[in-house]
């Protein structure tokens, strides 16, 4: 991991977290796209996070966060498919592995504005999702009043307390 680290791949990645233009076919109809590279790409910032620490800065000076707040509003504009459904939770998890431990990412993913859609994906209609909405708001919540605020104006407790 250090080595992908050293060799420059969190700046290479970040590029591909971004959803390219909306395909159509002759007729003009969209294409649903699918969302493997995206996945993957946050797949592998969630692994660095976790993996070291020290990893969790770098990812996000390389303007990882922006990205993965985008992402995680796409379920908004996109259709449902499996490949979406498994780039929601994968992006929670990653959120999840960045701000664990780390009060200052904890306070960007809120500046950033990820926290409501975070809150929104508690009432997404997949269990995985709403699991890992949850995990990445109890750890942003963590030791951090004014995320813990947000949560409650987002509304997220009713979901939260039937989820148990």
């Amino acid at each position: 991991m250090d080595t992908m680290v050293s060799c420059g791949a969190v700046p290479a990645l970040v590029r591909h977290l971004r959803a390219p233009e909306a395909v159509k076919d002759d007729d003009g109809v969209t294409q649903p796209y699918q969302h493997e590279v995206e996945e993957a790409c946050a797949n592998v910032f969630g692994l660095l996070a976790f993996y070291k620490r020290e990893h969790q800065q770098l990812i996000i000076d390389a303007g990882v966060l922006p990205c993965l707040v985008d992402l995680l509003r796409r379920h908004k504009i996109s259709t449902i498919s499996r490949s979406l459904i498994s780039l929601l939770r994968r992006v929670a998890d990653t959120i999840n592995n960045l701000a664990f431990g780390n009060t200052i990412i904890k306070t960007l993913v809120r500046t950033e504005g990820g926290i409501p859609p975070l809150v929104q994906l508690l009432e997404f209609n997949v269990t995985k999702v709403q699991k890992a909405a949850a995990l990445a708001l109890r750890t942003l919540a963590f030791n951090n009043d004014d995320n813990k605020n947000q949560i409650i104006e987002c509304n997220a407790l009713p979901t939260l307390v039937l989820m148990l």
